[in-house]
């Protein structure tokens, strides 16, 4: 079975068992990009080996997109003021 193959059940697994969306589309970014570097390999061949090579390239070559919120919340997903308002609770010592 192909890696991508192998991605679809998994992630219908995860849906079954009530993981929310976010990670979900985490999940199916990080694997979609190892199919891609691999070359959609059968997940049964994948080695070792070619996960050490995916993550020097992650580490080392990959550059990240990141991801665009939506009006009014940072790239994380927490609206601005949130995120200010924590920002303050931390420098006034309270985290």
């Amino acid at each position: 079975m192909k890696l991508l193959q192998a991605l679809d059940g998994f992630l219908l697994g995860k849906r079954i068992e009530g993981l929310s969306p976010r990670p979900l589309e985490g999940y199916e970014r990080q694997i979609q990009l190892l199919a891609d570097f691999l070359g959609n390999p059968r997940a049964e061949d994948i080695t070792v080996d070619d996960l050490r090579r995916f993550f020097d390239y992650l580490r080392n070559e990959y550059t990240p997109h990141r991801r665009v919120g939506k009006k009014g919340e940072e790239p994380c997903g927490l609206p601005r003021q949130c995120r200010a308002q924590g920002s303050v609770a931390i420098s006034r010592g309270a985290g």
